[in-house]
């Protein structure tokens, strides 16, 4: 007798030709099964509903995980609650730059199985020296533990079971008052059919918490309803402002060969919000601002670009009026009227990592900062305006003119 994994919810059943059951047990908290499918591979099924799958979890794993970790300018220290298959965990240990990645899973079954069973999925990611995996309660370790993480990955099931407590408004608050001061969580909230609501609550909850919370969005085949929601919440820079120049440029360095699903163009895509999940905000009475940094531009002061750039070039940031020519330019580049001429004085002489030229320029709305380190070849230049400007235009013309390899781009609303 052919034998079946349906997964039911609500009116909808979808299902699944099973070949083989790898193995079934009750743990503490939920049913466990991993079976072999006639055209997923192997399958994690918990309580009924599909986890994971050996043939198409990369997309969920590559846009949970690079998502965030693009968006924020350097994570080191990244937390992922739940995701006891381990596929986030290898994504996340793509990147050079992460130092400690650590993994609260509640339920030790969980990962014990995918050890087993789910290899390609975790690909040695448990054993990697970076790699911390705890068994306990994500919610109770991110309440005591005392070091704070650049980035959270909430990997949970649905707000059910041993989930729920990872979606609720001190979960938010505890995250956001314990990260580092660029911190970005992000999290999934579930289908944008089967489970319409999810997504304007947790956003709802994310935005009493953190200055910028956006949505995304990927399509993951083994999830019933289609379209899968993602939410991402930052202290600082706006998820939505990244530029597909500094998406490439960090994205080439991932380690462990190319990506799958994950593109810098898809990222940017990902951010759009479709017009039925607007909807879906409308009947939930949640407001959601889709044009612009600003959830509500008419409390907005002004607009703060902030440019990191790396590797540039020596000639361009070690001469007083190479840089003034630049403050000029760039008034003409975001149509700024400048107040008086550019100052570029000499700082910081005794200190080989800070001395360099630093600039001020008054524009018609506020002004133009910046800092030039000759030493390490950096450059940090702060565009404040009151009136919108092309900040896009503005970055890509920095970039160019200081001949940087490498830049990073934040726009932060100031009210």
């Amino acid at each position: 007798m052919t034998a079946w994994v349906d997964e039911n919810w609500e009116s909808v059943v979808a299902r699944y030709k099973v070949t083989k059951v790898l193995h079934e047990s009750k743990s503490l908290f939920q049913n466990v099964r991993v079976v072999d499918t006639a055209h997923y591979g192997h399958m994690l099924v918990l309580d009924g509903m599909v986890q994971t799958t050996e043939k198409d979890e990369f997309i969920y794993h590559e846009m949970m995980a690079h998502v965030p970790l693009l968006t924020h300018p350097n994570p080191k220290r990244v937390l992922i609650i739940g995701g006891g298959d381990g596929g986030v965990l290898r994504e996340v240990l793509r990147h050079p730059g992460v130092e400690k990645a650590v993994q609260v899973e509640i339920d030790k079954v969980v990962i014990d199985v995918s050890r087993e069973f789910l290899p390609t999925i975790n690909n040695g990611a448990f054993e990697d020296p970076r790699a911390e995996v705890i068994v306990d309660d994500g919610a109770k370790y991110r309440r005591e533990c005392t070091k704070p993480f650049d980035v959270v990955i909430v990997d949970s099931s649905d707000p059910i079971g041993p989930a729920k407590l990872l979606f609720i408004q001190q979960f938010y608050n505890h995250v956001c008052k314990s990260m580092g001061p660029e911190g970005i969580m992000t999290r999934q909230t579930g289908s944008s059919f089967m489970q319409p609501p999810e997504l304007p609550e947790a956003y709802a909850l994310g935005r009493n918490a953190f200055p910028h919370v956006t949505p995304y969005f990927m399509s993951v085949p083994t999830y019933i309803g289609g379209l899968f929601c993602g939410l991402m919440c930052s202290k600082k820079a706006d998820p939505r402002l990244v530029t597909l120049d500094g998406l490439t440029d960090r994205a080439a360095k991932l380690l462990g060969g190319p990506l799958r699903y994950y593109t810098p163009g898809l990222h940017v895509g990902a951010l759009e919000i479709p017009g039925y999940i607007r909807e879906h905000f409308a009947a939930a009475g949640v407001d959601i601002d889709t044009e612009g940094p600003a959830i509500n531009r008419e409390i907005t002061f002004g607009w703060e670009l902030q440019l990191d750039l790396y590797d540039c070039d020596p000639a361009a940031i070690s001469s007083g009026p190479k840089i003034q020519q630049y403050a000029k330019q760039l008034c003409d580049v975001i149509d700024m009227k400048a107040y008086g001429e550019p100052q570029t004085p000499y700082f910081g002489e005794n200190c080989e990592h800070t001395k360099g030229f630093s600039l001020l320029q008054f524009i018609e709305t506020s002004s133009v900062t910046g800092h030039f380190s000759e030493g390490t070849g950096a450059a940090y230049v702060n565009v404040f305006s009151c009136k919108p400007d092309d900040a896009e235009k503005a970055a890509a013309f920095t970039k160019q003119f200081f001949g940087a390899r490498h830049m990073v781009s934040r726009l932060v609303t100031r009210k």
